[in-house]
């Protein structure tokens, strides 16, 4: 099968790294795989293609307007790849990406759009205005000419749901690479010594890794639970945070709420990290942490699952049902006193917090490593396609 993703493609996104590692997995199994990246050339050019996977450079500049595109796309395409036979679209509310489905339509070419967390409540209130123009003016026939929506998982399936209800709908989780399910058995040696250059001994790690973006991520929310902690408890905690700011101004905030707890130099930032410096920074945590008000399915905690980490997580970050099921860890609400609470019931026992890390561990391994996912993913196009 000819398949071609499209999204948004830049050097430190959960998003890019899901369309990315999904084109390596399906070029694996012997599909035919592009990426097309909707992001100017500026932001994408530096990105390097997994083996197998065709990258088409984007455009040079922002594209602005949702109903217009020329056909010279459809022409470099078909040079650079040829004719898909799905197209996936990663992402609602890109108006390049929704002027290349007004071509593909009248190319006939079958796309299926991945929502990407866009219709969670949440979201639809970040940036309300132009997502609800957005909504009105060009989403519908995007999505009404679709063969199907592809969910991460059954919650986003229900949020899709509420808003076309008659969709087909593809559920296909993110996943990891099966190597990272044994990479962190090299770094584990190493792992006391980098506790004891980054933190103090004798004090329990909880981490988060992503985008430092306030709102989205739940870091308000986070830090809040840890003022209370610090005021309530006699436990000794650290709280790291790895990752690149998304503005200025979620810098600016981030640190007024650090500088308001009790104990500031308990919380540690540390800038961007991949590869073996994020893994070996993920194996000094003793628990990993997400607080997001809504996402897709975040990478960051499958990743901390597949390296043995247990978890706690809000139903935002629609990892509700897989913690639960995998019992790898803690699910709390989208509020500071129930994440306090989490993590305190976390810390109670060092051997519970071991014992669901294996389980987070196996669960990724049997379930959701790339080969696994690209492989269901097929499987669910087709049978769309047979019916």
């Amino acid at each position: 099968m000819n398949i071609l993703n499209i999204g948004p493609i830049d050097s430190r996104s959960g998003f890019t790294n899901s369309i990315l590692n999904i084109s390596k997995a399906l070029a694996a199994q012997g599909h035919r795989v592009a990426v097309l990246s909707s992001l100017p050339l500026h932001m994408s050019g530096g990105i390097v293609p997994p083996q197998g996977v065709i990258l088409i450079p984007g455009s040079r500049k922002y594209h602005w307007n949702p109903w217009y595109i020329t056909k010279e796309w459809i022409g470099l395409i078909k040079d650079k790849f040829g004719t898909p036979d799905i197209v996936n679209i990663h992402g609602l509310y890109v108006p390049f990406q929704t002027a290349l489905a007004r071509l593909f339509i009248k190319e006939g070419w079958i796309y299926i759009v991945s929502s990407r967390g866009s219709f969670a409540q949440y979201a639809q209130h970040k940036k309300f205005f132009k997502k609800w123009l957005g909504n009105k003016l060009f989403l519908k026939p995007f999505i009404a000419n679709a063969m199907a929506i592809h969910a991460l998982c059954q919650n986003e399936a229900e949020d899709v749901r509420r808003f076309y209800p008659k969709a087909k709908i593809i559920i296909a989780p993110n996943g990891v690479d099966v190597n990272i399910c044994s990479k962190n058995l090299g770094v584990l040696a190493e792992e006391e010594t980098s506790k004891e250059e980054l933190f103090e001994n004798k004090c329990l790690i909880l981490g988060f890794i992503g985008r430092i973006d306030v709102y989205h991520k739940g870091l308000d929310i986070l830090l809040s639970a840890f003022k209370i902690i610090q005021e309530t408890a006699s436990i000794k905690i650290k709280l790291v945070l790895v990752g690149p700011f998304h503005s200025q101004g979620d810098e600016k905030k981030i640190r007024i709420l650090i500088q308001s707890l009790k104990l500031p130099s308990s919380v540690i930032l540390i800038g961007p990290k991949i590869g073996d410096e994020k893994y070996a920074l993920l194996s000094s945590f003793d628990i990993f942490i997400h607080t997001s008000r809504f996402e897709g399915l975040p990478n960051a905690v499958l990743e901390a699952m597949a390296c043995a980490k247990p978890v706690i997580v809000t139903p935002g970050t629609n990892m509700k049902e897989l913690v639960i099921q995998s019992c790898g860890g803690w699910v709390c609400d989208c509020d500071p006193n129930s994440v306090a609470s989490a993590v305190l019931a976390a810390v109670r026992d060092k051997k519970e917090i071991t014992r669901k890390g294996e389980a987070a561990r196996k669960f990724i391994f049997e379930h959701l490593t790339w080969d696994k996912v690209a492989f269901n993913y097929i499987q669910s196009i087709q049978a769309i396609q047979s019916r």
